[in-house]
């Protein structure tokens, strides 16, 4: 049991009654801890040591009753006698000093829940916090809270701080003005605030029925101006009296109780404690919505970004914070998915505060308008809508808008009627699970109707099988043709090509071919285009065939991808060359093989090597050219109308095909996936072009032996001719034979380390395993 400890206190200079030997002796016991007990000690000086500084907010408070945040510790522990167990002691009371009541403090907190300042509780600017005003005073006395009442109005001060953070938000007229989710979101908070009104609303009706109304006709505690009187004790045991003003929205109530009515502030009426425990549950909700307004950049986020942020803040186990932020969620993405709506069922964006996340650029040329009009914008896309979701309602609405630019009148008509009957699909996030379904449904309505008018009034596959024919070479009697016309004229050094002139041999071989009978609208198409030309190019080097597409088609075959046409079409157009070279000298040895046998005395091996060389090459050209026709462009068009006629759903898909086509074909002819094969195969060409040229140069020394009689100055310089054609035959089939096995093994490593499947051509090029042989052989040497 606890002893009972009395402390005397030298006497005060007022009017309180002294015992006789001049001293005041309080009984701590008697008083309690807490409360009014120790109002009557002079001074916590006396009894306590000196209090440590606090720092509240990296600001320093030399007055410890000065900091009022939650969680501060205003308790002091100081042991009495040689009892180890520390005695819980309050701040206490200086002399002259007023305990406010509790009455008072609670009017107060009513103001703080509201964000606003009350008479002695205010909010400082500078640190960002209510304080309590130290310096206020009451009827002309300074005023005294004890600390246990301060820890817990700094805790109650936490609802009104996170008030005001939250009104001041949603009242910053700049970001609601900047976008109609801002909006939504303002008045989604508002709505949540309305139900901390209606608490606010309760505990001031709760304060109110616990004030004892005193009648204004009593002389004693009210004048006639409606002025509420109440005593105080002060810190020396002083009876002060206040007058204080009766309020107009309690009027006739006093909110001081005189200590010695009976009737006053009893148990049941509204204390700070029961205040606090009030609005435990509203505090949660303030502070996630606390929790969301530090989340939000007022300076750059809207529309989708706002969203995701609410949507993350819905992840979590509390069941009442889910629901919360789902009814936000349901209010606040409302504006995002009206214009989602407007989008998919009319193809038009109607965005004044660019929060859509997707974007239009009005200004894009024609034929970019699929590709380029409209844009997403990673950033704005909402957590609850997917990537993939995102790409197939962009491609829904640029279905619409672009059949409503480029399709005729009757099917824009159709289109309208279809998405009148389509309005009445829910669309919000409380059917968030149905948006895909919703998408499917207006997806057949939109892109399948656009993909069928590409194919059957656009004839996107006509186009491609035409381009096939003639970039591609598909057509081979006309490409020879064309050939046989112009090669004397791609002979010539680039400053004399003409191209009207090789405009002019393209149309005769296109009468003089199968081409003549093919629909107008398709050849009419074709033209010849000259490359950019290089020091020391001829014809061959710039010449290139072209395919004008015109709109609407041009936004789908765009002009990117007539320039990998026409890079296709100069690789081949290049070995085609290679092949013609080879079977014209092929031609002439045979014509002239009279006149080559004057050259048998001297070069009768080399002639017959030549032969074995010449044959080799065709062979090359030939199985290469086979490879590429069959292997690689049928298999691609097999592929490519698969992909039309059975997997493209949109036009997207549709475009998507066509590039993966492209891109095969380039892949697989070593355009675009190794260097180091399309080298090598540069490499053979240019070696192939070489062997024609000194096989040309040889049959035309023949034949002007033929037609002369050599003399004796001559035949020295035919000697030497000939031991230079021997030199030139032996390093070129060395090169030949070198490069050709390195191609093979460029071609052996691309199959093991890429799905390219080149192994038709390995097999083709040395089906007898003679060029491994050949090598094998020269490296045991």
């Amino acid at each position: 049991m606890q002893e009972n400890i009395n402390i005397t206190f030298p006497p005060q200079n007022n009017n309180t009654n002294n015992n006789n030997n001049g001293s005041t002796t309080k009984n701590i016991n008697d008083g309690g801890l807490i409360g009014s007990g120790f109002q009557s000690l002079p001074c916590a000086s006396d009894l306590l040591p000196s209090l440590m500084k606090k720092s509240v907010n990296r600001r320093v408070v030399t007055n410890p009753q000065d900091a009022v945040s939650a969680g501060d510790n205003i308790f002091n522990f100081f042991p009495f006698n040689n009892d180890t167990t520390p005695v819980i002691i309050p701040a206490v009371a200086k002399p002259n000093y007023v305990e406010i009541p509790e009455e008072l403090l609670t009017r107060d907190i009513i103001y703080v829940f509201q964000g606003i300042d009350g008479n002695y509780i205010k909010f400082n600017k500078d640190i960002n916090m209510f304080l309590i005003d130290d310096h206020a005073t009451l009827n002309n006395h300074p005023i005294y809270i004890s600390k246990p009442k301060r820890d817990l109005i700094s805790r109650l001060c936490e609802f009104g701080w996170l008030f005001r953070k939250i009104t001041n938000f949603i009242n910053n007229t700049q970001f609601k003005e900047s976008g109609l989710t801002n909006k939504s979101l303002c008045l989604a908070i508002n709505d949540e605030l309305i139900e901390l009104y209606r608490l606010i609303a309760i505990l001031e009706s709760q304060i109110n029925k616990s004030i004892k109304v005193s009648s204004p006709i009593k002389a004693n505690n009210n004048n006639s101006n409606g002025i509420l009187t109440a005593h105080f004790h002060t810190g020396n045991s002083n009876v002060v009296t206040a007058h204080i003003p009766a309020t107009s929205s309690t009027p006739q109530q006093s909110n001081i109780i005189n200590n010695n009515e009976s009737n006053g502030y009893n148990e049941s009426n509204l204390t700070l404690r029961r205040m606090f425990v009030w609005c435990q549950e509203p505090l949660q909700k303030l502070k996630l919505l606390g929790t969301l307004v530090d989340a939000i950049n007022t300076e750059t986020m809207k529309g989708g970004e706002i969203l995701s942020v609410i949507e993350s803040l819905s992840k979590h186990g509390d069941i009442d914070q889910r629901q919360m932020t789902f009814s936000m969620l349901c209010k606040v993405s409302q504006p995002l998915f009206n214009i989602i709506k407007i989008w998919i069922f009319k193809g038009e964006i109607q965005d004044p505060y660019k929060e859509f996340f997707i974007k239009e650029n009005p200004k894009v040329a024609l034929e970019k308008v699929w590709r380029e009009k409209f844009t997403i914008v990673a950033r704005l896309i909402p957590k609850f809508i997917s990537t993939t979701t995102c790409k197939r309602i962009a491609v829904v609405g640029k279905s619409i808008n672009y059949m409503k630019q480029f399709c005729e009148r009757d099917v824009i008509h159709q289109i309208d009627m279809e998405a009148i009957q389509s309005k009445s699909v829910p669309l919000g996030y409380h059917n968030i699970e149905f948006l895909d379904e919703i998408i499917d449904q207006v997806s057949k309505q939109s892109s399948q109707r656009l993909l069928k008018i590409v194919i059957n009034e656009f004839k996107f596959m006509e186009h491609c099988r035409a381009l096939k024919k003639y970039l591609l070479l598909g057509q081979g009697d006309f490409i020879q043709y064309l050939m046989d016309l112009v090669a004397e004229d791609l002979l010539q050094p680039v400053q004399k090509v003409m191209r009207h002139k090789l405009v002019g041999w393209m149309e005769t071989a296109i009468r003089n071919s199968n081409v003549q009978f093919d629909k107008p609208e398709f050849v009419n198409r074709l033209d010849i285009s000259l490359l950019q030309d290089r020091p020391g190019s001829i014809g061959w080097d710039i010449f290139s065939l072209d395919y004008h597409v015109d709109t609407p088609l041009n936004t789908i075959l765009s002009v990117n991808d007539i320039v990998r046409y026409k890079k296709i079409f100069h690789f081949l157009w290049g070995v085609k060359r290679v092949e013609y070279s080879l079977n014209s000298v092929w031609r002439k040895m045979r014509s002239s093989n009279n006149t080559l046998r004057l050259f048998n005395a001297y070069i009768a091996t080399e002639i017959h090597q030549s032969h074995l060389i010449m044959n080799e090459m065709i062979h090359f050209i030939s199985n290469f050219q086979y490879y590429i026709m069959f292997e690689v462009f049928e298999c691609c068009w097999k592929n490519l109308e698969n992909a039309v006629q059975h997997e493209a759903m949109d036009l997207d898909q549709l475009i998507d095909s066509h590039h993966q086509y492209l891109h095969d074909i380039c892949t697989k002819i070593f355009l675009s996936n190794s260097e180091s094969c399309y080298e090598c195969f540069k490499k053979l060409l240019s070696i192939i072009i070489k062997f024609v040229t000194l096989q040309n140069n040889l049959i035309l020394l023949s034949n002007a032996l033929n037609n002369s009689s050599p003399q004796q100055e001559q035949q020295a310089l035919l000697s030497k001719e000939l031991l230079n054609y021997k030199n030139h035959l032996h390093r070129l089939y060395q090169d030949y034979t070198s490069t050709l096995f390195k191609f093979q093994h460029e071609i052996s490593l691309l199959k093991i380390n890429q799905d390219l499947n080149p192994i038709s051509l390995s097999y083709m090029l040395d089906f007898n395993e003679y060029y491994l042989n050949k090598h094998l052989s020269s490296k045991d040497k």
